[in-house]
């Protein structure tokens, strides 16, 4: 038996051909139940290559361009914070910007690890945080902001600011660390590493003596055989030490009855059975984890994953959404750095979330 059977589901395709003459009807089940395991280890199997190669693909054409964004988002935080800290606004627009600014600082320092904590003691230095909450009466006053306004009003709502919107809301979704847009939060897989499938020490031992008592080379009289009984056992016995259920049931679906068969045969029919109820576990265990795969991701990954492999035209499409959101980043830090823009964004903020403009 070649060694590339060994936990290696992709060229196992037919490394379990059907017994023709099975000695008994629990037999029978029992290849039936490993036929099924390996289809469902290698479905595992397929999830989470598909998952890593998203990750790849994510880190290398997605997640740079959200670095950029998250720039210039810091470069508009310290833009608006100078024309506070130069104190040319009258008071309600100095009220109305730095109660925005000292929100969009907090998120920027606590989701994204933004270095800004200097920046925002310049910015509200003697400045009592709780009178920001504070409804006040600044009359009539309004701001004189001049032609233009209702052109830059409108821009907030276009498609960029939306698609924007949405991309903030997407990245407040995964701070789980799939799509969390940091450096700490990207080093952790898109998908947790694979689960070592272990069993209780009773599955383990049990089918350690099932393998161990067919396997072993001491009992084989042809040297060939022989040979290739002592590489098994070595396997067997790794898997064993390791206590590592899964690697175990691998060797058994590696040669399930052509070498077990002749000891299964023997072997009383409650043996047989009660191994077959263990299988029919592992074999219950694995087709969940198999179906909440799905359920578990995210609906953002889940859109860019289709039959195993990363969703060419989704992923394209969301590369060139986030392009656009930085586009619309920057023509923001450029308008916000005059003090026109200035103006027209304390115009904006009165009928707009700060989330929106940000």
């Amino acid at each position: 038996m070649a060694d590339s059977c060994f936990i290696t589901f992709p060229s196992m395709n037919n490394i379990i051909p059907a017994n023709p003459n099975p000695p008994s009807k629990s037999l029978s089940g029992l290849n039936d139940l490993m036929q099924n395991i390996r289809l469902a280890r290698q479905d595992i199997l397929k999830n989470e290559n598909a998952l890593e190669q998203l990750q790849q693909r994510l880190a290398k054409d997605f997640y740079p361009i959200g670095d950029e964004i998250l720039k210039v988002r810091i470069e508009i935080f310290r833009a608006l914070g100078k024309h506070i800290r130069a104190g040319h606004l009258n008071k309600k627009a100095d009220k109305i910007l730095r109660e925005a600014l000292f929100e969009f600082g907090e998120m920027l320092i606590f989701d994204f690890d933004a270095d800004l904590a200097r920046e925002m003691v310049l910015i509200f230095e003697g400045i009592d945080i709780g009178e920001l909450s504070k409804d006040e009466d600044d009359g009539d006053e309004e701001f004189a902001f001049g032609k233009g306004d209702d052109d830059f009003d409108r821009g907030f709502s276009s498609s960029g600011s939306e698609k924007f919107s949405e991309s903030n809301a997407k990245w407040d979704e995964q701070k789980d660390g799939q799509y969390k847009n940091s450096k700490k939060g990207r080093k952790k897989n898109l998908g947790d590493e694979r689960d070592k499938e272990v069993g209780n020490d009773g599955d383990i031992r049990a089918l350690y003596l099932l393998l161990a008592r067919a396997l072993h080379p001491d009992k084989e009289p042809d040297p060939d055989k022989k040979t290739e009984k002592t590489q098994w056992m070595q396997k067997v016995t790794a898997a064993y030490s390791e206590k590592d259920l899964a690697k175990l049931l691998d060797i058994l679906a590696c040669d399930p009855l052509n070498t077990l068969g002749p000891y299964l045969s023997q072997a009383p029919a409650k043996m047989v059975q009660g191994f077959a109820k263990r299988l029919r576990r592992e074999l219950k265990k694995l087709q969940q984890k198999s179906q909440n795969f799905s359920r578990s991701l995210n609906p953002f990954v889940a859109a860019l994953l289709k039959n195993n492999e990363v969703n060419e035209v989704a992923f394209k499409i969301q590369v060139n959404e986030i392009n656009k959101d930085l586009k619309f980043m920057k023509q923001r830090l450029k308008a916000y750095s005059t003090t026109q823009g200035l103006h027209e964004l304390l115009n904006a903020l009165q009928h707009h979330e700060w989330q929106e403009l940000m």
